[in-house]
């Protein structure tokens, strides 16, 4: 060290700086707080990851255990059994709902025959020509006499649903009364039924 270096300028002890009334200020860049923020949110993610994998795992395995405790209670024949039920029960209830609600024709009948007309029987089409439904209805009954056949052919033509009527195979019977084929084509689909989605 030269001669005239003058050491009372080297401290001999450290300086507190609130005693000597120096202010340090700690100052933080805007790149800094960003890494801590992303720092930090990653820390957090991870963590919560770890926790969620942890928990879905304690599920997975009281799930698999109470499925291998069920499938105790089961032999093979019966859940065999209840799958065979299961088919055939999907499969009446799609034949029911492709069927044409009966219900709804023989309401029809009854509002548009003559209580001196006998319905036998009846037989419901439904047709399809140059995608246009077209609906019969062929019935086989008996009516009291020939004017009442008559009659029951203007009811179904004053019917604003019904196109035609044609009657065919008009015969008596042994007891008087008239035997007859009456076909109705309807104007239009007036019964409807459901395809169910393929």
């Amino acid at each position: 060290m030269p001669e005239d270096f003058n050491k009372n300028f080297i401290p001999k002890k450290r300086v507190d700086p609130k005693r000597a009334g120096l202010r340090i200020y700690h100052t933080v860049d805007t790149l800094t707080a960003v890494a801590v923020i992303l720092f930090s949110t990653t820390v957090f993610v991870v963590l919560g990851l770890y926790g969620s994998a942890f928990v879905i795992e304690k599920q997975t395995r009281a799930l698999q255990s109470e499925v291998s405790k069920l499938s105790g209670n089961f032999n093979s024949l019966e859940v065999s059994e209840l799958v065979f039920l299961d088919k055939k029960v999907s499969a009446a209830t799609q034949i029911i709902n492709r069927h044409t609600s009966l219900t709804d024709i023989r309401n029809f009948l009854k509002d548009h025959t003559q209580s001196k007309v006998q319905v036998i029987s009846y037989i419901f089409e439904e047709t399809e020509e140059d995608q246009k439904k077209s609906q019969t209805i062929v019935i086989k009954g008996e009516a009291l006499n020939y004017n009442t056949l008559a009659n029951q052919q203007n009811i179904f033509m004053s019917n604003e649903s019904v196109q035609s009527v044609v009657f065919s195979a008009i015969k008596p019977t042994e007891i008087g009364t008239i035997e007859f084929i009456a076909t109705l084509n309807l104007k239009e689909t007036i019964f409807s039924y459901n395809i169910l989605s393929q």
